[in-house]
């Protein structure tokens, strides 16, 4: 399970993980958004901006990465 918080500074914005289905629309604010959701398996996934937010949209990326935990020896 996860709790990841964002806002954002300049202007509205989105936050997408499809492979979660998470998309929490991010008003602008010095108040954080709490996102919530559960992470069902390792990797690297994308982290979108949904909504557009003008000039350089499109270059709004990144990447959550999920590391499976260690088995406890036996």
């Amino acid at each position: 399970r996860l709790r990841v918080l964002v806002r954002s500074a300049d202007g509205p914005h989105g936050f997408e993980i499809k492979k979660f289905k998470v998309s929490k629309e991010i008003p602008r604010g010095t108040e954080p958004v709490a996102i919530e959701f559960t992470a069902s398996e390792a990797g690297t996934f994308p982290i979108l901006c949904s909504l557009f937010c003008g000039d350089g949209h499109d270059d709004m990326k990144g990447a959550l990465v999920v590391v499976a935990r260690a088995t406890p020896p036996q």
